[in-house]
């Protein structure tokens, strides 16, 4: 069996010669995983997100703007841009990356009718929904209706309808957009995202936009405002003086390396570059600060057609350090104790971290990073733990979520699984009320136990997990988890989406933390053992997000590493045994029933009944692995025990189950009157008697009803009752009906009883008892309806109480 420890490093057990190859492979893999992170770590200990979709598109983009297509390196940057797409279409698995590849593919000529294209705007189309104005954000709603316009999507198609009136919906009051429903506008996220985006699809003209470009036009000029923002917003919709001040402020904030800056005294960062090269000629601005630009692009492209330069990332750092972590290398250690160190170093003065080294204020960031700390063995006493703590506290929303922010962001179940992981991290249990109003947040925003997609769901149980809160809630996000596991071995963001590393790798940890062992935990690994690249140049061999796209990145690499290097599995077919009830009489059939999550791996299924005396009867299973065993008429009463084993080509599993079989004394019911004529005025006694003759109490509902005949059999209730019987119960209580004067005519009618089975509400018993109402005076009489009789009848019985 092969057993990783979670927090200190790689240990294995004794193995059968199946799991000692599978242990070497993912040995293997692990090594190879933590030599590429060590690797592409930085001098001073961090690492950079890699994200080179996203970057490579914008770079694109600055090439057919400037007119640079002959370029060598614009050609290895095409190129690779086109083969970091997935067989599915998309990029990353990811709508704004594959929006931004589309964007910038169609700027550079690719036809729409393209393959590429056509199998691009396909995922993106069956990936979004615009319809509920309270879901998505502004970022994402922009880029895709940017990408599916430029791509030729009708404006009046649906998906762009709604995606305008979200934007619209969800446009603020001072004329600009939140992050998300609800928050204050920033440019935060999104830029000038969504005015290009109205532009395109709707009117520069219409009053969104120009309320959008006024915001902008208040924020002329502010030292630290993202310049290249609102030149990208004046450009679509805003005065020729605007935009020459924006140029303005654009060229202000230039590097000397030729470059800009996300903010203005940060480092140079390549997707700002990029951006500002577009925008300057977009705006015919062609003087020599654009050729600049263009010379610091071209020279951060690899030979591999990367475009680097992305700022390092306190979040990837805490990734990379909790994956290497489980490594037992003097390298891996090394790398770790940079990576703590520098994470240490940059923490804000109000106890937080951000999205790069440079700055602080986020809340998810913080939280991961505080978990890493501690993963790493820093004390949850630690002064910068708790210093981290107290952020997230303070920035914690009045519905117990979190935005990214500490003011002015809804909350979202991202934001609050890492805000709570850091908690956990700083010590705080149930009994800290900001702790348990985070937990009731993520209960609340739980579809049974699934939190949008797999990611998600992964970090909601481990915290669920380590928290001991709502067991039943952790119980479904598991089970969820199992059951959405791809064919193929991995996990997607839900059941049949394509399989990614990042989605692979948190399920893994999150069922190794709830005890999930077997071929569940196998495959997964596997899955992640087959899905590592083969990396070119710079040692080890790293992961991409999707199987078979050669750019391997520190976050994903990271959370295999971590995630192989936990998974504590057997190579044991997992069972599930059930029958249909626990307790049978001699001469009922008993149901089996066996369900596997590895159902396509089992090649036999075998089973066995062995009664009370110790007799076994073989059990015969069809192809949906269901056998019926047969009770006999003398069957001794007594457990019975079912045993199955199951096998595959890789190992066995085996399940067991009990069931009881009772004497044959099922329980009675009778209903009788006292004689079988009545007239207004007589009493009619009536006589219920209930018997429990077996040897263990029994469960059953009780029903009373009345029918009558003359009348197409109307029939009315009368009393429903789950009751408990007794063992040896036998008992008969009566109940005085007066007769009313039910007019003129006679009927007969039946009193009728019966016992149902709780559970498939099967009759168990029943019986009758027939009487007949003879009218005082029978002619010059009104008809009664049978319901007026019937309703005076149940009237008579409820003013008797009902004994039981």
């Amino acid at each position: 069996m092969l057993v990783l420890s979670l927090f200190a490093g790689t240990t294995l057990t004794a193995a059968s010669d199946g799991e000692k190859g599978e242990e070497t492979k993912t040995e293997t893999a692990i090594a190879e995983g933590a030599d590429w992170l060590v690797a592409r770590q930085s001098e001073n200990g961090g690492w950079t997100p890699f994200s080179v979709s996203k970057n490579n598109a914008l770079a694109v983009r600055a090439f057919v703007a400037t007119g640079n297509t002959s370029s060598p390196k614009y050609a290895l940057l095409l190129s690779k841009l086109k083969a970091l797409q997935a067989p599915d279409g998309s990029w990353d698995e990811n709508v704004r990356a594959t929006s931004e590849a589309i964007w910038a593919l169609v700027e550079a000529g690719e036809e729409p009718d393209s393959p590429i294209m056509l199998n691009a705007v396909t995922w993106l189309k069956d990936h979004v929904d615009f319809s509920d104005t309270t879901e998505g954000s502004t970022a994402t709603v922009s880029i895709i209706l940017i990408a599916l316009i430029k791509a030729g999507e009708p404006k009046s198609s649906q998906v762009i309808m709604d995606g305008v009136n979200w934007l619209k919906t969800n446009q603020n009051d001072d004329g600009y957009w939140g992050g998300y429903q609800g928050d204050v506008s920033t440019w935060a996220g999104h830029g000038s995202s969504p005015i290009i985006a109205l532009c395109l699809a709707d009117s520069p003209s219409s009053s969104e936009v120009q309320k959008a470009v006024s915001w902008w036009e208040l924020r002329l000029p502010t030292d630290n405002w993202p310049d290249i923002h609102g030149l990208e917003a004046f450009i679509a919709a805003g005065s020729e003086s605007n935009i020459q001040t924006a140029i303005s402020y654009v060229l202000s904030n230039q590097h000397s390396d030729g470059g800009w800056p996300h903010c203005w005294d940060w480092p140079t960062r390549n997707g700002e570059t990029a951006k500002a090269v577009t925008a300057l000629t977009d705006a015919g601005y062609t003087n020599g600060a654009v050729d600049k630009g263009m010379s610091w692009i071209e020279d951060h492209i690899t030979e591999e057609g990367v475009y680097v330069g992305e700022y390092e990332h306190p979040g990837v750092i805490s990734w990379c350090s909790s994956g290497l972590l489980q490594v037992n290398t003097t390298n891996a250690s090394s790398s770790v104790q940079k990576a703590v160190d520098l994470l240490k170093s940059i923490q804000g003065s109000g106890g937080s971290w951000a999205w790069t080294i440079y700055h602080s204020g986020h809340v998810d960031i913080t939280g991961l990073v505080l978990w890493s700390l501690n993963n790493y063995g820093l004390p949850s006493s630690s002064p910068i733990i708790q210093q981290g703590a107290s952020f997230i506290i303070k920035a914690q929303n009045s519905d117990g979520g979190w935005g990214v922010y500490p003011t002015g962001t809804a909350s979202t179940v991202s934001n609050t699984n890492y805000a709570l992981l850091g908690l956990i991290s700083a010590g705080y249990t149930t009994s800290n009320p900001s702790l348990v109003k985070g937990l009731d947040y993520l209960s609340r925003e739980s579809t049974a136990g699934n939190w949008g997609n797999t990611f998600e769901t992964a970090l909601a149980t481990i915290i669920f997990q380590e928290t001991g809160y709502n067991e039943t809630l952790l119980n479904h996000s598991t089970g969820w988890l199992r059951a959405n596991q791809n064919e193929d071995g991995g996990w997607g963001s839900a059941k049949g989406e394509t399989s990614t590393t990042s989605s692979t790798a948190l399920a893994l940890v999150a069922l190794n933390q709830t005890g999930e062992t077997g071929l569940k935990i196998a495959r997964g690994a596997a899955w992640l053992v087959a899905a590592q690249n083969e990396d070119e140049d710079g040692g080890g061999r790293g992961w991409s997000n999707l199987p078979g796209i050669p750019c391997s990145n520190p976050g994903q690499t990271a959370q295999a590493v971590w995630a192989l290097s936990v998974a504590n599995y057997t190579l044991e077919i997992e069972l599930n045994l059930t029958l249909d009830k626990e307790t049978y009489y001699p001469g009922e059939t008993v149901k089996i029933n066996v369900s596997s999550p590895d159902a396509d791996e089992i090649a036999t299924l075998n089973g066995t009944v062995t009664d009370a005396e110790g007799n076994f009867t073989n059990l015969s299973f069809d192809s949906n692995f269901t056998a019926n065993y047969e009770l006999t008429a003398d069957a001794a009463p007594g457990t019975y025990t079912v045993n199955v084993v199951a096998r595959s080509q890789n190992g066995t599993g085996t399940a067991t189950a009990n069931f009881d079989v009772l004497r044959l004394f099922p329980p009675t019911v009778s209903v009788a009157t006292d004689k079988t004529e009545y007239r207004p005025g007589e009493t009619m006694n009536t006589t219920i008697c209930l018997a429990n003759p077996s040897n263990t109490s029994q469960p059953v509902v009780f029903r009373w009803w009345l029918s009558i005949p003359k009348f197409d059999y109307y029939s009315l209730g009368v009393a429903t009752s789950p009751l408990s019987l007794p063992t040896e119960y036998d008992e008969c209580f009566s109940f005085p009906v007066t007769v009313g004067d039910w007019g003129g005519a006679g009927f007969g009618a039946f009193w009728c009883v019966g016992l149902f089975d709780p559970e498939t509400d099967a009759i168990i018993c029943y019986d009758t008892s027939g009487w007949n109402y003879t009218p005082a005076q029978e002619k010059g009489r009104e008809a009664v309806t049978p319901a007026e009789i019937a309703d005076a009848l149940v009237k008579r019985v409820e003013e008797v109480e009902f004994p039981i």
